[in-house]
């Protein structure tokens, strides 16, 4: 019970700091000059799908997956996994002021496994293709902003 009365102490904190301080990803883009409508820096959870379709064939396979980013200027990492398989891919890469990314991903031995280059088409949306490689092959993906049970946080720079 005592933990849990710190653990509340804290977080009240952190908000009560924050909301005195006026931060605000709106006031910190408008004071760095930023053109995008990304915030400069985040850290958020999203849920999507990568769709691999057979050659030749109109009907697609979603693969679920489940990746947690963290942007910082230009600079965007993170890690993924697929749901169906679980483990975590390290992902590093660079992000343009108009939400554009690429990003390669890296298994546990540092190989690389893939590349996503895509486009946030929103805050919370964002969508492009995979290069799996190791065959070549590109498959399209999407991924939405989800918590499910977990807290969205705000990063400070």
């Amino acid at each position: 019970m005592q933990l849990m009365k710190r653990q509340i102490i804290l977080v009240l904190l952190a908000y009560l700091t924050t909301s005195i301080s006026g931060y605000s990803p709106d006031t910190a883009e408008k004071a760095f000059g930023e053109q995008s409508f990304l915030q400069q820096n985040f850290y958020k959870h999203f849920k999507g799908v990568v769709k691999k379709s057979a050659p030749g064939s109109t009907n697609t396979t979603d693969f679920p997956i489940r990746m947690n980013l963290r942007k910082v200027g230009k600079k965007i990492t993170g890690h993924y996994y697929f749901e169906n398989v679980g483990s975590y891919l390290s992902i590093t890469g660079d992000i343009d002021e108009k939400g554009g990314f690429k990003m390669n991903d890296y298994d546990a031995d540092f190989y690389m496994k893939g590349t996503f280059n895509g486009m946030f088409l929103t805050q919370s949306v964002a969508k492009g293709t995979w290069r799996d490689s190791d065959t070549d092959e590109e498959f399209a993906f999407e991924i939405k902003e989800e918590y499910g049970q977990s807290l969205k946080f705000k990063t400070f720079a």
